[in-house]
């Protein structure tokens, strides 16, 4: 009787513990787009939709949402070596989580960024680059740019079908 009063113990105490390293774990899956920062122009303050999930503080990715093209700017004075383009998949189960204690720049391995890239440009080594996208389906992106052996990334929204900005802010409230 004890040692099954011990196990029934020990089962609920397992059962009812709070672990964030699951949530953590999911919260760094490479596909997930939890949020976007729109942004109309370079010099323009984004509008948060949602709660990205980026490592952006390095770069400027606009406008976004995208309409047949972005630009990608390094915020310093540093070369962009590569640039993959990655679909995502939208989702909202990560509002609370603070994507700053859970991402950092060496977070994903070079062959899982270039693994499901739909574009890439490689050896680019440039301050700008202006991407094209008018080939890809409206949807959320991921794209991740290596400056100095490190990724940074940021979610877009390829507009391609006209989708405004408010129509993205919608969704993610």
């Amino acid at each position: 009787m004890r040692y099954s009063l011990l196990l029934s113990f020990l089962f609920l105490c397992i059962a009812c513990g709070n672990d964030d390293s699951d949530t953590n774990a999911n919260a760094q899956n490479i596909q997930w787009v939890t949020g976007v920062q729109l942004v109309q122009s370079g010099g323009s303050p984004p509008v948060v939709a949602g709660n990205p999930n980026v490592v952006s503080q390095n770069i400027l990715i606009f406008p976004n949402p995208a309409i047949r093209n972005f630009f990608v700017e390094t915020s310093l004075s540093e070369t962009i070596s590569n640039v993959w383009i990655r679909p995502g998949i939208a989702t909202k189960s990560f509002d609370s989580v603070d994507f700053s204690e859970v991402l950092r720049p060496t977070l994903y391995e070079k062959s899982e960024i270039e693994a499901n890239a739909v574009l890439s440009f490689p050896n680019t080594n440039t301050s700008n680059l202006l991407v094209d996208v008018s080939n890809l389906d409206s949807g959320y992106y991921r794209v991740f740019v290596e400056i100095n052996g490190e990724f940074y990334w940021d979610n877009i929204f390829v507009a391609n079908n006209n989708e405004s900005p408010q129509e993205i802010i919608d969704f993610w409230d």
